[in-house]
């Protein structure tokens, strides 16, 4: 998925900013890119009752991941999260090398 790669890449160049400068940059980079995603499958008749449907399925997942992400995000420091964002982008590094063979 190209918004997997485009992210790890983006919270590596990010590491050293503060926490709320990071994730606020990475969350505006992918609303964006989901943005343009959605006008483009609108623009090109992609989406149908069946994806609407399932989208609305989705919504209460989104309400309690916004909710969640309200009170995690205040205990989670620049140092917490540069070593998680460094050790998620070499685990998913290694997925990738693992399935390409």
């Amino acid at each position: 998925d190209g918004r997997a790669h485009g992210g790890r890449r983006l919270a590596l160049v990010y590491q050293h900013q503060p926490a709320p400068t990071m994730r606020s940059t990475i969350a505006l980079c992918f609303l964006l890119g989901e943005l343009v995603s959605l006008a483009v499958l609108l623009a090109t008749g992609r989406v149908g009752l069946p994806q609407l449907q399932a989208a609305a399925l989705l919504l209460p997942a989104l309400v309690v991941g916004a909710v969640l992400s309200r009170l995690v995000h205040r205990r989670v420091n620049g140092r917490l999260l540069r070593i998680f964002v460094q050790v998620f982008a070499i685990v998913s590094g290694l997925v990738l090398l693992v399935k390409a063979f």
